[in-house]
């Protein structure tokens, strides 16, 4: 004869608790994919302020400044902080020299950042000059140093064909991360996008991708294989996940309506 098992109400509660703090925790491990776009040029100082304290508390994948403001971001945040310092460098245009990029990236590695992020020179893509475009990446790869180094290709601006090469040519000279698009020349989240340049390269570097209309968004973008994800009102995406998480179990709803870009 079969014994039934009785659960108390306490060794239930025990066990909806349990499920409850996984919920969190994987929803936190989550927010860790999600960064915070801090680069538009009328920032005020107490917003930056404000937002850095809450991205490191949060534990935020990064957050992205204009070079200027690295030093100050790196006094707010401390020597031990829980989000990773990125400077945009040439940003969004990557019209700037290679000596210039080389500058920057030792400039703001001196004053802090913890990566550097460079928009690659788009003439030289668009018009096929394959050996200056692995020229300056091997030259910004030197620059970084030991400093994680992503690389903007603007991916709204380019072909599939000129998408698909220089990303083959990033992963061969090491770069650590290909950036998709900033969206200063709109958006580049599609999965398509995504999928080409997963294909071209071969999981040799990360992939991050700017803007996500909703958490559904972010959701499918790390489910195919984006490892970062920069917003602006990141720090409320994250919010909303984490709330999400300990009340209802669902931290990217399909039917949530609040624009993360």
């Amino acid at each position: 004869m079969q014994t039934e098992i009785v659960i108390t109400e306490e060794e239930r509660a025990e066990f909806d608790e349990f499920k409850r703090q996984k919920r969190v925790d994987d929803a936190k491990a989550f927010v860790g994919k999600i960064e915070c776009d801090l680069s538009s040029p009328t920032l005020e100082k107490e917003v930056l302020k404000r937002t850095l304290a809450s991205a490191t508390a949060l534990k935020l994948g990064g957050v992205c400044v204009m070079p200027g403001l690295i030093k100050i971001c790196k006094m707010v945040l401390g020597e031990r902080h829980n989000t990773s310092l990125i400077a945009l460098i040439s940003h969004p245009h990557g019209g700037d020299t290679v000596k210039i990029k080389q500058k920057a990236i030792r400039e703001a590695i001196k004053d802090g950042a913890d990566e550097v992020e460079v928009t690659a020179c788009l003439q030289n893509i668009k018009s096929g000059n394959w050996g200056l475009v692995k020229k300056e990446l091997k030259k910004l790869k030197k620059a970084a140093k030991k400093k994680a180094l992503r690389v903007n290709f603007q991916a709204p601006l380019l072909l599939s064909s000129e998408l698909t090469k220089v990303c083959a040519i990033a992963a061969e000279c090491g770069v650590n991360s290909v950036v998709i698009a900033s969206l200063a020349y709109g958006t580049a989240n599609e999965e398509g996008v995504v999928f080409t340049v997963k294909n071209a390269i071969k999981d040799r570097c990360q992939i991050i991708v700017y803007g996500a209309e909703n958490a559904s968004k972010i959701n499918t973008l790390a489910d195919i294989g984006v490892a970062k994800i920069c917003i602006k009102n990141a720090v409320e995406a994250a919010q909303l996940i984490i709330s999400a998480a300990e009340n209802s179990g669902t931290y990217a709803p399909s039917n949530q309506k609040n624009t993360v870009q």
